[in-house]
C-alpha cells in the first residue's frame, strides 16, 4: 500500500505530533478504494523508526448520481440499490479497524 504510506509520511511532516490523521483515501487501486474508501489513521506514533497507527473506516454506501457515474455504471447499478438497503436498515453501516505498521 505505497500510496498509503507515502500519504501518511506526507502528513507526518506537515504535523508530527498529529493525534490522527484524517482526510486520507486511496485512488490508485480501484478494489482498495472500494473496501477502504475515505480513512483516519488514529494514535500515529512512530517507535524506533517504525511508523504505527490504527486505520478506521466506516463501511456505508452514500447516494450517487447517475451522471456522475456514466463511466461505471455497474457499480452505479450496485451501489444504490444498497443504499436503499441501508436506508431501511437491511444492511448496517460497520468500522473497520485495521494495525498499521511501516518503516519510515
Amino acid at each position: 500500500m505505497e500510496q498509503l504510506q507515502n500519504d501518511i509520511r506526507k502528513e507526518l511532516t506537515k504535523n508530527p505530533d498529529a493525534k490522527c490523521i484524517t482526510g486520507l483515501g486511496i485512488d490508485t487501486d480501484k478494489n482498495l478504494q472500494y473496501s477502504i474508501g475515505n480513512y483516519t489513521i488514529i494514535n500515529p506514533h512512530i517507535e524506533n523508526g517504525v511508523f504505527k497507527g490504527t486505520l478506521i473506516d466506516i463501511y456505508d454506501f452514500d447516494w450517487e448520481k447517475l451522471e456522475d457515474n456514466f463511466k461505471n455504471l455497474e457499480l452505479y447499478g450496485i451501489n444504490n440499490p444498497a443504499y436503499f438497503l441501508q436506508e431501511i436498515h437491511i444492511l448496517q453501516k460497520y468500522y473497520s479497524l485495521i494495525p498499521i505498521e511501516f518503516k519510515l
